[in-house]
């Protein structure tokens, strides 16, 4: 309980602090200074993938950019693939019978 009050004083939150137990301190410090990893990854597919339709770093956008991403963006046309090849091939329907009419 020291130690960790005493690495709060130095800046660390709780979470890192429960990270350095889980993974170790070297984790746990690179957390802390790095920036976020998804951002870098995120920009280094755009540019690689700057023929298909829509951009993954749109997602980085606070308050919406996920929602546009998975609405309108390259999420959506994601999600058009996976459903279309997730499903099965179903036979025609038969055609209904034609019934009478009334008087």
């Amino acid at each position: 309980m020291a130690v960790d009050n005493v690495l709060r004083l130095a800046g660390f939150s709780k979470y890192i602090i429960w990270k350095a137990r889980l993974e170790g301190m070297g984790s746990a410090v690179i957390r802390q200074i790095l920036p976020p990893f998804k951002f870098i990854d995120s920009v280094s597919k755009d540019i690689i993938n700057s023929t298909e339709k829509g951009y993954e770093t749109v997602q980085s956008i606070p308050y919406g950019g996920k929602l546009y991403y998975w609405w309108f963006g390259k999420g959506a046309s994601k999600k058009k693939k996976e459903s279309k090849s997730n499903l099965p091939d179903l036979p025609k329907l038969p055609d209904l019978p034609k019934l009478p009419k009334l008087p």
